[in-house]
């Protein structure tokens, strides 16, 4: 099922999606139904139905909704001057703010990532996405190469975009999991900072 693209549908679907996340992290992930967010809205089940074909497809939404890559096109036409360098630090430094922001939003990245039960034209949307974050990493280290900022092969510019996903990726996992003892963890952004740029030293 297709995302609305008429005003009056975008603003009922974005009625719905701010209900869910509302539910989600007042309740929690686990109790979520669909009967639940029907009343929420103050609607039937069958509406819900007429954006989204199942639940799964309602966390999928949330997380595309506010998922990071939706930034960048605005935040480079606000500053146009970065450096390729500094445009490789864009999506860390706006995913570290989007989870500062919502509760709820690396939850769902990561129940979005495992899901095989959304519609497949949400499953790829999500891809889509997933896989734009990972492209913006690439063609900024290149920039960064092509100007002289960065001196590495092709090859290493795939294994540093990997690298970075990854750290990033686990290592947000682990700190949103709460799983850990603090007396075990030390400062989240400090910790990840630090990682990452010695990651990135190793190939200046």
């Amino acid at each position: 099922m297709k995302c609305p693209t008429e005003a009056l549908p975008m603003i009922r679907c974005n009625q719905i999606l701010d209900a869910a996340e509302h539910l989600i992290e007042t309740q929690g992930l686990v109790s979520f139904k669909f009967s639940q967010l029907a009343k929420e809205v103050g609607c039937s089940t069958g509406t819900l139905y007429k954006f989204f074909e199942r639940k799964e497809d309602v966390l999928v939404c949330l997380f595309l909704r506010s998922a990071t890559s939706n930034h960048f096109p605005i935040f480079i036409d606000s500053h146009p001057d970065l450096t390729a360098q500094e445009k490789v630090l864009l999506p860390i430094l706006l995913t570290f703010e989007t989870i500062k922001r919502s509760k709820s939003f690396f939850t769902l990245r990561s129940v979005s990532v495992n899901t095989i039960l959304a519609s497949d034209e949400k499953v790829g949307r999500f891809k889509k996405r997933i896989n734009a974050f990972w492209e913006w990493f690439t063609v900024s280290l290149n920039e960064a190469v092509d100007s002289g900022e960065l001196d590495t092969t092709p090859l290493q510019v795939k294994e540093l975009v990997q690298g970075i996903a990854f750290y990033l990726t686990g290592c947000l996992t682990q700190f949103e999991s709460e799983l850990i003892a603090p007396k075990y963890l030390s400062n989240r952004r400090e910790t990840c900072y630090r990682h990452l740029s010695n990651l990135m030293a190793q190939y200046r």
